[in-house]
C-alpha cells in the first residue's frame, strides 16, 4: 500500500504518554499546533526522537503518507484541505456524545476517512459499522502504578 517505510504521518496530538507508545511503531509523526490541540505534556513524558512539533506549514512541504486523528470533529478542520492526499485515520477515544445525531455526522467529511475504535462498545456509541476495533494493549514499563507494585492496568471499558 505504500512505497515506503518509515511512513511520515501528521498527527493531530493527543495525550502525550500516548503519542509516545505510537512512536515505538518507528514512523515519523509531525505533530501540527492549533485550536483543540493539546499542547505536549513535558512533565508525563519525554518526546521521542522520532516525533516532530511543527506549525501548519509543514503540510505544505511535508510528503504525508497517513493523517491520524485523535479528536477527529475538533482537528478536522485543520487538514481538511489535505483529505484528497493522504489516507486519514480517526482514532475515536471516546463514545458518542448524547445529542450527536446523523445531521451533526454529515457536516464533517469524515466519509473520507478510515475509523479506528479503542472497543467495540465505542464504535457501537458512535453507530459506525464500517469502522474496526483495535483493542489497546498496555506497556507496563512505561505505565507504572504509583504503588509501584505491579499489576493489571486498563486505558478503556468494554461495558
Amino acid at each position: 500500500m505504500f512505497n515506503r517505510e518509515p511512513l511520515n504521518i501528521l498527527v493531530t496530538r493527543g495525550h502525550s504518554p500516548y503519542e509516545t507508545q505510537l512512536a515505538k511503531t518507528g514512523h515519523n509523526f509531525y505533530s501540527i499546533n492549533g485550536e483543540h490541540i493539546l499542547p505536549w505534556a513535558h512533565h508525563q513524558s519525554t518526546m521521542p526522537q522520532n516525533y516532530t512539533e511543527c506549525d501548519k506549514s509543514v503540510m505544505g512541504w511535508l510528503d504525508i503518507d497517513v493523517i491520524l486523528l485523535h479528536n477527529p470533529l475538533a482537528h478536522i478542520q485543520h487538514v481538511m484541505h489535505l483529505l484528497s492526499k493522504a489516507r486519514c485515520i480517526c482514532l475515536w477515544h471516546t463514545m458518542c456524545p448524547p445529542n450527536f445525531n446523523k445531521e451533526m455526522w454529515n457536516k464533517y467529511p469524515l466519509n473520507l476517512c478510515e475509523h479506528v475504535f479503542i472497543t467495540k462498545y465505542g464504535q457501537i456509541s458512535w453507530r459506525n459499522k464500517n469502522g474496526r476495533v483495535i483493542d489497546h494493549a498496555i506497556d507496563t514499563d512505561f505505565f507504572v502504578p504509583l504503588q509501584k507494585k505491579r499489576q493489571v492496568l486498563t486505558v478503556c471499558n468494554d461495558f
